[in-house]
């Protein structure tokens, strides 16, 4: 924590002042309340406060330490995340890819990985043409068969500039043959280093039939197995959304309507043991009651599935000895 036992006000943090005009203006996408606005609101909900008396800013940043620690803790329970985040790159045929921020999958690092498809790029409607790299469409390099120049093409049709896709202005590309159409095969998560360790040939290189996170830090390490050849397959992973930053007391808290009451009254209940206070039945009430409506309004169940055959357990079986039929007959896992 930082600050120093002066007043909230303009002179403390810039921006609270208790009791004097809005909080935040509510809109569709969330609430413009900033991090240091919940700070107050959770302390005055405490009880550590109240408007009559002076919040100082230690205070202040006392909450804001809780809020920061409160929203990593929430960051892993999927039910209070709002929705998953995809991300993908295409293959380079690394055996692995990191994940996080400023990563190869540049996204919020995650504890696991919800979901995962390979986009096969190189089919036969697009081979020797384009593919989506990142979200820009690519020439693929030597056997493209598309004209390099604009010069005498009608419009809307497609060139090759420099490897990138491009359409003559003037026209909406209508040639069926020649628009892309990817086949998606979903990726197997293997949830846990013991159960990668007994894959045979980790080397191997065909179709990607499954994904293992290894969730180091600062980076996660995502391995593809088998490992997917460069330049043919676009690699998506679905991951949960980033909740938010951590906050300084003049970050919005960008978050959907329905958080602010659950982060509040959350937030309350963990100041009280800080100040000496006991639990307050009717505060753990109201926070219990406002998570469970972020729990009804997240919940996504998938639908079960079963693999053709039910694995026995023995070491080797499945994914390990690589025999899955899902595996060995095209089809999915």
């Amino acid at each position: 924590m930082s600050g120093s036992d002066t007043p909230v006000g303009t002179s403390a943090v810039g921006l609270l002042s208790i009791g004097v005009g809005p909080v935040g203006v509510p809109t569709t996408a969330g609430v413009t309340l900033t991090a240091g606005d919940v700070a107050r609101l959770a302390l005055l909900n405490s009880g550590a406060a109240s408007l009559s008396q002076t919040i100082y800013a230690e205070d202040v940043y006392a909450a804001l330490d809780h809020l920061n620690m409160m929203l990593a803790q929430w960051q892993r329970r999927r039910w209070l995340v709002w929705a998953l985040a995809d991300t993908s790159i295409v293959s380079t045929g690394a055996a692995s890819y990191t994940i996080g921020p400023g990563a190869d999958f540049h996204t919020a690092r995650p504890d696991r990985i919800e979901s995962a498809f390979a986009r096969m790029l190189v089919t036969s409607s697009t081979a020797g043409q384009f593919i989506d790299n990142g979200g820009v469409i690519t020439v693929l390099p030597d056997t493209s068969t598309l004209p390099t120049s604009p010069d005498g093409l009608p419009p809307g049709s497609y060139w090759n500039n420099g490897g990138v896709l491009c359409i003559t202005p003037g026209g909406t590309q209508t040639d069926a043959s020649q628009k892309p159409l990817f086949l998606d095969y979903p990726l197997q998560i293997i949830g846990s280093r013991e159960d990668y360790n007994q894959i045979v040939l980790k080397g191997l290189s065909t179709f990607p039939a499954a994904v293992f996170l290894d969730s180091a830090w600062p980076f996660g390490v995502l391995h593809f197995w088998p490992i997917p050849a460069a330049m043919q397959w676009e690699l998506h992973v679905a991951t949960k959304t980033a909740l938010s930053p951590t906050l300084t007391l003049t970050t919005p808290l960008m978050v959907p309507l329905e958080y602010t009451q659950a982060i509040v009254y959350s937030l309350a209940c963990m100041l009280r043991p800080v100040y000496g206070l006991p639990p307050e039945p009717s505060l753990m009430a109201l926070s219990k009651a406002a998570l469970a409506t972020i729990r009804t309004a997240n919940s996504q169940i998938p639908e079960l599935s079963l693999a053709g055959v039910v694995g026995t357990g023995r070491r080797g079986s499945g994914i390990a000895a690589g025999s899955s039929q899902g595996f060995m007959g095209g089809g999915a896992w």
